[in-house]
């Protein structure tokens, strides 16, 4: 009876934790259900053993102001899973924005302010990458970020991110993207 019990007991905590893992092929069908979604991507790398789960959009609209300083922005949030598939734990997630303009904008004051309505979460200096080709700067700035920031921004639909004196504000179409975005990246309990 014990031999029976050690073969079952390894089944059933398998199915356990395979519950508990959103693979791939299903995040990528969630993704197609999606309003915009051609702003999500799911992949896994093998060579680092990691899932990449990522959400990317230009902040700035046609009409806006800023759109005459950055000729290109992009913000970007991604939560990296040791997995292939999603599960519960991610080892890193970030939110960072890549820009591109004639000079470079970020190069001292660019720690970040994300403003949730009546919240305001700060961040210190950012991981800086710059470069200039063509005679455009590009600058990227990425900042660790925990879950509860994707939480926190996928309810609320009044968000801006500030860096410097720069404010980026994300109307509501891009704010309504991070509801799918928190979808994606969770995992539904199992019973």
């Amino acid at each position: 009876m014990s031999k029976i019990f050690a073969l079952i007991f390894p089944l059933i905590a398998a199915l356990g934790v395979s519950a508990q893992i959103k693979s791939i092929e299903s995040a990528k069908t969630e993704i197609g259900g999606f309003k915009d979604s051609s702003s999500f991507s799911v992949f896994y790398d093998e060579n680092s053993y990691l899932t990449t789960v990522e959400l990317k959009f230009d902040p700035i609209a046609e009409s806006d102001a800023l759109r005459k300083i950055f000729a290109r922005s992009e913000i970007t949030a991604t939560v990296q899973f040791a997995i292939k598939g999603i599960d519960k734990k991610p080892v890193r997630s970030t939110v960072c924005l890549q820009t591109q303009a004639k000079t470079f904008k970020f190069s001292r004051d660019n720690e970040l302010q994300i403003k949730l309505e009546s919240e305001v979460v700060e961040f210190g200096a950012p991981n800086r990458k710059s470069e200039v080709k063509r005679g455009k700067a590009t600058e990227t700035l990425c900042w660790e970020a925990g879950m509860e920031l994707f939480t926190d921004l996928s309810k609320t639909d009044q968000i801006s991110f500030q860096i410097g004196k720069y404010e980026f504000r994300i109307d509501k179409t891009n704010a309504d993207r991070f509801d799918d975005f928190l979808a994606l990246i969770s995992v539904a309990e199992s019973s």
